[in-house]
C-alpha cells in the first residue's frame, strides 16, 4: 500500500471521525431539545390539570366525581394527549375518601412522583407508538396561585396532595428526529463522497507544496476559532495539478466548509443571551460566546480559549458574592449528580448555572457544556409581584389579604400564650369631603400622608394595615386594654394634627377609632373585626375625632340587622300582596255610621297565620322611606273598594305626615288624580 493511499485513508478517516462527531453532537442536541420540549409541554398540561382541579376545589364542585371526570375528559381531549389521570395521595384519601379507581397510584412512577415531590418522566421508545409519560405532583402551599390549600386540606404545607399523570404521543417528534437524522446521514454520505474524490486526487500528486500544506494545516488547530480568521489565510496555494495540488485543493474545500460551519455556530451563539462555555474532555475551554463575557463582566479580549477549566472557574468565582461562612470550595462547584445552581455576583447580577455532559453516539462523555443565564430581572419581577400581593399599591402598607393572614396568626398565638390581642379599627372623617370636592389626587394625598405619619406612631411589633378606601387598622399582639387606649389616643391626636390644605382651603381630617380585644370581646377573627367596626361607629356617632372601646350594650349591629330584615319584608309584602286592608266603622254622637277607617296589617313572614299590627312596621317604613309606597298601596286599595261598592260609606285613609309634605307625594297624587275623576263622589273622602 503506497504512501498516497495511506495518506488518503488517514485523511478520509480523520475527516469522517470529525464530521461524524459533529453530526452526532448536533443530532443528540436536537433530540434532547425535542425531548426537553415534550417534557415541558407535559408539565404545562399537567399543571393545567392541577389548576383546573384547584378551580373545582375553589367552587366546591370537586367532590362530585362526575365533575372531575368531565374535567379530565375535556383536558384529555387535547391533541397529542394519549392518557390523562389525576392521582390522590394517601393524605387526601384519608380526608376525603379513596375517590375513583382510576385516581389511585397505578405504578412505581406515580408513587415515586408523590414520594419525591418531583416531576417524574418515562419515555417509551416503542417504534410503532412512542410516547412520553409525565407525573407531576401537587405540592401543598399556602399560596398556590393565590389559594391557601390549608383552608380545605388538613395537611402540612410542603406535603403532596396528589399528582397529574399525562401521556403524550411522541410519534410526530420521533418522526421529525428520524427525518433530520436521515437528512444528516445523506449529507454525510454526499460529503464523504466528495471528500473521497478530492482526497484521492490530492494524495496522488504529493510534491513540493507538501511543506506549505503542512504549515497551513498546523495553523488550523483543533478548537481554534476559524470564524475570526479570513478564509484566504486558511487556503493552500495550488501551484500545479499533481497529488499535492489536489490534496491542497481538497484541504481548501475542507477548511472552507469548516469555516462556514463554525461561522454559523458562532453567529448562533452570539445571538443567544445565555452565556455558553464548551469544555473538552481534557478539561480545556474550547468555545465561549459574547453573552458569557457580558454576564461575568469579563473583557471580551480576555484569552480564555485553551485554558484549563479549573483556572477559568476560579476566575469566575472571584466575581461571586460568598456567604460569610463559605470557605470550603469554589462557589461554582457542583456535585457530580447536580446540574443546576444559582449565584449572586458582585456586580449585583443573579446568575443561574447549568452543567450538562456532551456524549458521543456510544454515550461516552466528550466534554461539558456550561450554561449561564442572567435571571436578575426575573428574580426582581418575582419579588415585586410578591410585594404587590400583600401590599397596598398606594400607601405601601400591608393590604387586606395580609391582614387576614396576620389576624389569624395573631389570634392563634394569643390563644396558645393566653395573652390579649387588640384590633384598632378606624376610618377618616373628612376624607370623603376632600376626595369629592378636590379630586382623587387630594384623596390619595390624604391616605399617603396619614399612612406615613402613623408609621412613626405604632410600635415596631404593631402592624398597620390599609383595608381599603379610608379604612385602616392596627393589629397589636400581647397587649392590654390600657395600652390599646393609649395607642388609640395617639392615633386620634396624630391624625387631627396633620394639616391638609387644598386650593387654599384648610380641610380638617380626623379619625373615628374603635377598639376590640381578643378574647374578651370576640371568640374568632370575624367577630373581632365586627366588634371593632361597631366600636368605631360608636365613636363616629359621638361626633368623630375620638375613640371608643367595644361595649356590647351599645352594639346596634343586631338592631340594625333586624331593621334591614324588616325593610326587606315590607318590600316583599307590597310586591307579593302580603298586606291586608281592614275597615272599622266610625259613628257619630247620634249613633249613626259616619264613615269607615282603613287599617293596614302585614302578614308575619315567620308565621303566615298571624298579622303584624301597624306599630310593628310603620316606624321602620317611615325611617327607611318605604312609607310612600305603603301609603300609595293603601289609597289604591281604598279607591278600588269604593269603585267596586259605590253604596258603602266614605272611607278615611290615614296618610303618614312625613311623605304627605314631600314633593314626591304631591307629584304622585297629581299623576294619579286623572284616574280618580270618574269614581263615586265619596271615594276620596278623608
Amino acid at each position: 500500500m503506497g504512501f498516497g493511499v495511506k495518506l488518503h485513508l488517514l485523511i478520509q478517516g480523520v475527516l469522517l471521525l470529525v464530521l461524524l462527531g459533529a453530526q452526532a453532537w448536533i443530532t443528540e442536541r436536537f433530540r434532547r431539545h425535542i425531548l426537553d420540549a415534550a417534557e415541558a409541554r407535559a408539565k404545562i398540561s399537567a399543571d393545567g390539570v392541577i389548576n383546573g382541579m384547584n378551580m373545582l376545589m375553589e367552587t366546591g364542585s370537586i367532590s362530585d366525581p362526575q365533575n372531575r371526570k368531565l374535567h379530565i375528559r375535556k383536558m384529555g381531549a387535547s391533541e397529542g394527549v394519549l392518557q390523562l389521570r389525576i392521582i390522590r395521595a394517601r393524605q387526601v384519601q384519608d380526608q376525603f375518601g379513596p375517590g375513583l379507581p382510576e385516581e389511585q397510584a397505578a405504578d412505581d412512577l406515580d408513587r415515586r412522583a408523590i414520594e419525591s415531590r418531583q416531576a417524574q418522566f418515562q419515555l417509551s421508545d416503542n417504534v410503532a407508538h412512542p410516547s412520553l409519560r409525565a407525573v407531576v405532583p401537587f405540592v401543598v402551599s399556602t399560596d398556590f396561585r393565590g389559594t391557601n390549600c390549608l383552608q380545605c386540606h388538613h395537611v402540612q404545607a410542603g406535603s403532596v396532595n396528589g399528582a397529574a399523570s399525562i401521556t403524550l404521543d411522541m410519534s410526530r417528534d420521533f418522526a421529525m428526529i428520524a427525518r433530520i437524522n436521515r437528512m444528516m446521514w445523506l449529507g454525510q454520505f454526499a460529503l464523504q463522497a466528495v471528500l473521497f474524490a478530492l482526497i484521492g486526487s490530492f494524495t496522488r500528486r504529493l510534491t513540493r507544496p507538501l511543506q506549505r500544506l503542512e504549515a497551513v494545516m498546523s495553523s488550523v488547530q483543533f478548537g481554534a476559532d476559524l470564524s475570526k480568521r479570513r478564509p484566504q489565510d486558511l487556503q493552500v496555494a495550488v501551484l500545479r495539478r499533481d497529488e499535492v495540488g489536489r490534496l491542497s485543493s481538497a484541504f481548501n474545500h475542507m477548511v472552507s466548509a469548516l469555516h462556514e460551519q463554525q461561522t454559523r455556530l458562532v453567529s448562533l451563539l452570539s445571538a443567544m443571551d445565555l452565556g455558553i462555555m464548551f469544555v473538552s474532555s481534557d478539561n480545556r475551554v474550547i468555545q465561549l460566546n459574547p453573552a458569557f463575557f457580558h454576564i461575568w463582566d469579563i473583557p471580551a479580549a480576555a484569552d480564555l480559549i485553551g485554558r484549563d477549566v479549573q483556572s477559568t472557574l476560579d476566575l469566575l468565582a472571584a466575581r461571586v458574592v460568598l456567604p460569610p461562612d463559605f470557605r470550603e470550595r469554589s462557589p461554582l462547584h457542583l456535585p457530580e449528580h447536580a446540574q443546576v445552581g444559582t449565584l449572586t455576583l458582585q456586580s449585583g447580577r443573579i446568575v443561574s448555572l447549568e452543567r450538562d455532559h456532551v456524549y458521543d453516539p456510544d454515550r461516552r462523555s466528550v466534554g461539558l457544556l456550561w450554561i449561564f443565564k442572567d435571571i436578575t430581572d426575573d428574580r426582581r419581577t418575582a419579588e415585586k409581584l410578591a410585594f404587590l400581593a400583600e401590599r397596598d399599591s398606594l400607601t405601601g402598607l400591608y393590604n387586606r389579604h395580609r391582614f387576614q393572614e396576620e389576624l389569624e396568626r395573631a389570634l392563634a398565638a394569643s390563644q396558645r400564650a393566653a395573652t390579649m390581642t387588640a384590633l384598632i379599627l378606624f376610618d377618616l372623617d373628612g376624607f370623603k369631603y376632600a376626595n369629592d370636592n378636590f379630586g382623587h389626587g387630594a384623596g390619595d394625598l390624604v391616605l399617603v400622608r396619614v399612612a406615613n405619619e402613623l408609621s412613626t406612631v405604632v410600635r415596631r411589633n404593631d402592624v398597620l394595615f390599609r383595608l381599603g378606601g379610608d379604612e385602616f387598622t392596627v393589629l397589636v399582639a400581647g397587649t392590654s386594654l390600657e395600652e390599646s387606649k393609649v395607642l388609640a389616643e395617639r392615633i386620634v391626636r396624630t391624625i387631627a394634627k396633620i394639616p391638609f390644605r387644598f386650593e387654599g382651603t384648610l380641610v380638617p381630617v380626623t379619625a373615628s377609632v374603635g377598639i376590640a380585644m381578643f378574647p374578651s370581646d370576640a371568640v374568632n377573627a370575624s367577630e373581632l373585626v365586627a366588634h371593632a367596626d361597631a366600636a368605631m361607629y360608636q365613636a363616629k356617632a359621638a361626633g368623630g375625632n375620638d375613640w371608643r372601646v367595644y361595649e356590647p350594650r351599645r352594639d346596634v349591629s343586631r338592631e340594625m340587622l333586624s331593621r334591614q330584615i324588616l325593610q326587606s319584608n315590607i318590600d316583599e309584602a307590597i310586591s307579593q300582596g302580603a298586606l291586608k286592608l281592614h275597615f272599622q266603622g266610625i259613628y257619630g254622637i247620634d249613633g249613626e255610621l259616619s264613615h269607615l277607617e282603613a287599617l293596614v296589617r302585614m302578614v308575619d313572614p315567620g308565621d303566615p297565620s298571624k298579622l303584624l299590627p301597624p306599630e310593628a312596621f310603620i316606624a321602620v317604613a317611615e325611617r327607611s322611606g318605604k312609607i310612600l309606597a305603603l301609603d300609595r298601596w293603601v289609597v289604591r286599595q281604598a279607591i278600588a273598594r269604593l269603585a267596586d261598592s259605590p253604596d258603602i260609606p266614605p272611607i278615611a285613609v290615614n296618610i303618614s305626615a312625613a311623605p304627605s309634605r314631600t314633593r314626591a307625594w304631591r307629584a304622585s297624587s297629581r299623576t294619579r288624580s286623572s284616574g280618580w275623576a270618574s269614581l263615586p263622589a265619596g271615594c276620596c273622602s278623608r
